[in-house]
């Protein structure tokens, strides 16, 4: 199993359009092939930033997802709607 996680903060006037297009990548990414969980939260520290919670079977469908129009469209987007770089950590894990 690969587990994914990330964040995401929002640059100024944002939150509310990055929210959007999270939930939208959200919603979509957990209709693939492979995927097991796929969420999104808001960061009690940090109200501008979520926080993305992933589980995929393998690595082939994580990277299949990567591919997908949806993912790479939900990235471009990010360039627009962050304050900071958003951070991304792959790891494999045992069930």
């Amino acid at each position: 199993m690969i587990i994914v996680t990330g964040t995401a903060t929002a640059s100024d006037g944002n939150y509310d359009a990055l929210l959007a297009a999270a939930r939208a990548h959200v919603e979509r990414s957990r209709s693939e092939e492979g995927c097991i969980a796929h969420e999104v939260f808001r960061s009690v520290e940090d109200p501008n930033q979520l926080f993305f919670y992933e589980r995929w079977r393998d690595r082939a469908a994580l990277e299949v997802h990567f591919s997908q129009p949806g993912s790479l469209a939900f990235v471009a987007a990010l360039g627009d709607l962050v304050a900071v770089e958003p951070t991304l950590t792959v790891v494999e894990a045992a069930e």
